[in-house]
């Protein structure tokens, strides 16, 4: 190559035209807009590890971002090339039949965060226009009013797949739009309108982006630790026998769920088969159920989680983490949109986090009557609500 090649440094401003190599056994991150070089705290993952560093880059450059994922083996980057999109960067991927190895690549289209896939020399084109394209915001600022275009996009989506996000928030839909048409090179909202009005694929690819959910094991673990004690609580006024019974309503894929059946079956130890575990897990998008379901997770997806519970609640998979067994029975997933299909009912816990951020404040409150009727149906124990 013509550019430069250097070893990435710690605090250092990427320059263009250079290529950064990160150090053996460090992680690189981005901060600020500067390199961050650190030691792997995690026994799991690659090292250097590409989804955190795709993690940091969706954070700090956030629509900016644009990631790509190029041959090689094992599933590295799929996790993080999610983030990216949906922070509202472009996603690639290189064509697995162009490269030498194709597992990266597969992972990465397979979990849904691509928007393209291309050999490299048509990486390096679109890569081009990508950059030098206009990408002027669909809605000016907050108070505005969607334009007709917006809506008339949501319109088509609900008639095409039965999903319904008029009541998203537009800042939500507008920042995957925008990704959309800078990935297909379409220059306006008007033309982009004309183009999924005649591709149907195109309303089930956006319906998908809307839905896009980006999460980990114990992500935020000070929210977990809070969330510990209250299952504790909990717990105390169970006896042998009883149920205890959770709700996980935008279960996304399944990491959330997960583990809170960890804290669950970690406070209660030995006395775990005593009980009646029964965890319900929904949401709205089909696929994302399908993982959750399935349990096998990308190594990204358990940067939080202490190396003792990963030795003794999951199982090295072709690459990635396949979660216990006896977690993935005591869990019900379903698909459920949480509108229209009725609760559940006798619960203990109803967890719901990282939906209703999306929601406008009518449908946040329509989602929360919903939670209160069904404690109507509880026992004499009142559920708790982790929001």
């Amino acid at each position: 190559t013509g550019l430069t090649v250097v070893e990435a440094k710690h605090n250092v401003q990427p320059k263009a035209d250079t290529v950064y190599i990160a150090p053996p056994n460090s992680d690189i991150t981005v901060t600020k807009g500067k390199l961050r070089i650190s030691k792997p705290t995690k026994i799991v993952g690659p090292k250097p590890s590409v989804d955190r560093f795709f993690l940091s880059l969706a954070e700090d450059l956030e629509d900016r971002a644009i990631g790509i994922i190029l041959s090689g083996t094992g599933s590295d980057g799929a996790h993080g090339i999610r983030a990216i999109k949906a922070a509202g960067g472009i996603c690639i991927a290189q064509d697995p039949a162009s490269a030498k190895y194709d597992s990266m690549a597969n992972a990465a289209i397979r979990a849904g965060g691509t928007d393209l896939v291309l050999p490299p020399h048509e990486i390096a084109e679109q890569l081009r226009f990508i950059v030098q394209a206009p990408r002027a915001p669909i809605i000016e600022d907050s108070e505005s009013a969607p334009p007709s275009g917006l809506r008339g996009i949501v319109r088509q989506i609900a008639a095409h797949t039965g999903m319904d996000f008029s009541n998203y928030k537009e800042s939500t839909l507008s920042r995957q739009i925008m990704r959309r048409m800078a990935a297909m090179q379409i220059p306006d909202l008007e033309a982009y309108g004309k183009y999924i009005s005649n591709h149907g694929k195109e309303l089930s690819e956006l319906a998908g982006n809307f839905l896009i959910c980006v999460t980990s094991f114990f992500r935020d673990p000070e929210s977990f630790e809070s969330l510990r004690r209250a299952l504790r609580e909990i717990l105390k006024e169970k006896a042998p026998g009883d149920e205890i019974r959770v709700w996980v309503p935008g279960c996304a894929t399944g990491e959330e769920v997960y583990t809170i059946a960890i804290l669950i079956v970690e406070e209660l130890g030995k006395a775990r088969d005593k009980y009646k575990i029964q965890l319900f897990a929904t949401d709205i998008n089909g696929d994302a159920v399908s993982i959750a379901r399935a349990g096998l997770y990308p190594e990204a997806s358990l940067s939080e989680v202490d190396n003792a519970l990963i030795e003794r609640y999951f199982t090295p998979h072709d690459g990635r983490y396949l979660i216990d067994k006896s977690l993935r029975e005591m869990t019900l997933f379903a698909r459920q949109d949480i509108v229209q299909d009725p609760p559940f009912a006798r619960l203990d816990l109803v967890s719901c986090r990282n939906m209703l951020i999306y929601f406008k404040p009518d449908l946040q409150d329509r989602v929360m009557k919903i939670f209160h009727r069904s404690e109507e149906h509880t026992s004499e124990l009142q559920s708790r609500y982790v929001i």
